[in-house]
């Protein structure tokens, strides 16, 4: 949770995920007042609702004579190009906060062995973690649930993600026209992969996943993705992928690899597969591009800390 989250029985907080304002008021019980008080916090709609059930059901793990605050165990599953390295700055800022963080990097699981295979290597490796919160960027969100559901998650966070589909595979979803990616990207992807080393891979690289950062991100962040796509577009997901888990989608309203409106929709879909209303809204928009955790670690750092 946000730092200075006061946990007090019967109080909502509202929390601006931009300036970091805090506004306290209204019994969880009075819809109308919570209502009326957001409106007043607002103004631009800047704000979210700290879930009320936090606030009173579940025990603060540190307090000082001025807050007291629930602290997180966040587990990060980047992208498939994405170093982990390139998730430092986020977790510098949650870890400020007081909470743990561990970037996994699931490539190197043996997925040529089949997801199951895969899914209890990453589990292992993962050890045993009480409430974890997953956090899965881009492809990782494809078999976030199932890891979720294999270490009992406490809740998966997805970030510009792709999502399963029950029964149907990633290819399936293409070649009947899902608009996921745009054409520019579906035609440059393989590009990328054939030439990571070449001049214009790299202005390319930059101008698609990090176009709204500062710096030299391709040097510090990207690496060519080393698996076959078919291990993981060409997977019928089970009908229980998506077993019920309270479930979050962050929206990168800039994005330019994956398209922010069937991000939107991807966010639905994830909210009615998934069965549980942990979250005021099906989803959260930044206005960032694809690689937040990069371009704006403090933003995305405080937004993740409300929705843990």
């Amino acid at each position: 949770m946000i730092p200075g989250f006061f946990l007090e029985t019967g109080i909502t907080v509202y929390l601006c995920v931009r300036c970091g304002r805090r506004v306290r008021g209204g019994s969880p019980t009075s819809r109308s007042t919570r209502r009326s008080t957001l409106q007043r916090a607002s103004g631009v709609g800047c704000f979210r609702v700290l879930r009320e059930e936090d606030a009173w059901q579940r025990p603060a793990r540190r307090s000082d004579s001025k807050t007291t605050q629930l602290m997180a165990v966040f587990l990060f599953f980047g992208g498939s190009e994405a170093h982990p390295r390139a998730w430092d700055r986020c977790r510098a800022c949650l870890e400020a906060g007081g909470h743990t963080s561990r970037v996994i990097d699931w490539v190197q699981a043996p997925w040529e062995a089949g997801w199951p295979m895969a899914i209890g290597h990453l589990a292992r490796e993962i050890g045993v973690v009480r409430d974890a919160v997953l956090v899965g960027h881009s492809m990782a969100g494809l078999f976030l649930s199932l890891l979720g559901e294999k270490i009992k998650a406490r809740r998966e966070i997805y970030l510009a993600a792709l999502v399963p589909h029950p029964g149907r595979t990633m290819y399936d979803r293409l070649f009947e026209g899902e608009e996921i990616f745009p054409p520019e990207w579906t035609a440059l992807y393989q590009e990328l992969m054939a030439t990571p080393d070449h001049p214009l891979t790299r202005r390319k690289v930059e101008e698609f996943l990090f176009h709204d950062g500062p710096g030299d991100p391709y040097a510090g962040f990207w690496r060519p993705f080393p698996l076959p796509l078919d291990l993981f577009y060409d997977v019928d997901f089970p009908l229980m992928a998506l077993a019920p888990r309270p479930r979050h989608y962050i929206v990168c309203s800039e994005d330019r690899t994956v398209c922010p409106q069937w991000q939107r929709k991807a966010a639905l879909e994830l909210r009615e597969a998934s069965r549980a209303a942990a979250f005021p809204l099906p989803f959260t928009e930044l206005a960032t591009g694809h690689s937040p955790h990069v371009t704006r670690p403090q933003e995305l750092a405080a937004l993740l800390e409300a929705l843990a």
